[in-house]
């Protein structure tokens, strides 16, 4: 932990910011040496295909981890979801269209 604060508006958007990014790496993109792409290949044989099929899924279990930049608190399931939410909305903005998970995640 970094002992940044959730409500320091400037790591709070950093934190947004990052999480889309990597969301959008790991649901869309192939990355360097078709990193991303074995990575979503693992996680439909593993039967965690919907995982990485669904962006918005995916941002929550990313935001899980990118907000213990934050210190753990009462509010951090807030800030998980208000970070997820956030993400949900950058998405939105860009693509248009929500991505409901349908596709086989490869």
């Amino acid at each position: 932990m970094l002992g940044k604060r959730p409500d320091d508006p400037i790591w709070l958007l950093l934190t947004i910011l990052a999480v889309w990014r990597l969301t959008a790496f790991i649901a869309y993109e192939s990355g360097p040496f078709e990193m991303f792409s074995a990575l979503r290949r693992v996680f439909v044989r593993v039967g965690l295909g919907k995982l990485v099929g669904c962006f918005y899924c995916l941002s929550v279990w990313i935001s899980c981890t990118a907000v213990l930049v934050f210190p753990l608190s009462l509010s951090t399931p807030l800030v998980i979801l208000g970070v997820a939410g956030a993400v949900a909305l950058i998405e939105r903005m860009l693509t248009g269209a929500p991505s409901t998970g349908d596709q086989d995640g490869v």
